[in-house]
């Protein structure tokens, strides 16, 4: 945990982590401020993937495609469960 005020806990990634997802570094992650727009773009768009026209994706592309919305959520929801209990550790400290 961070030694500052609520105490929040504290995340790590391993190298393989980030080649996986085809990340140079943690500063390639998302930011937390990007969540809401990013979960709102994965949710609105369809099953289908949107390609321009005279497009083909691979099979690769799509299965990454798909890894990358995986990923994208599960990092949202520990977004959402970190500032959840920011929120709760703040609020018992009130």
């Amino acid at each position: 945990r961070k030694e500052v005020a609520g105490r929040p806990f504290l995340y790590g990634t391993t190298k393989e982590f980030l080649e996986y997802f085809g990340l140079k570094s943690l500063e390639d992650l998302p930011k937390l401020e990007e969540f809401p727009v990013l979960s709102a773009r994965a949710e609105s768009s369809s099953s289908e993937t949107v390609v321009e026209p005279n497009q083909v994706m691979t099979e690769e592309e799509r299965r990454q495609e798909e890894s990358l919305k995986e990923s994208l959520n599960a990092f949202e929801q520990a977004a959402h469960a970190q500032q959840s209990e920011t929120n709760a550790v703040n609020d018992a400290a009130v």
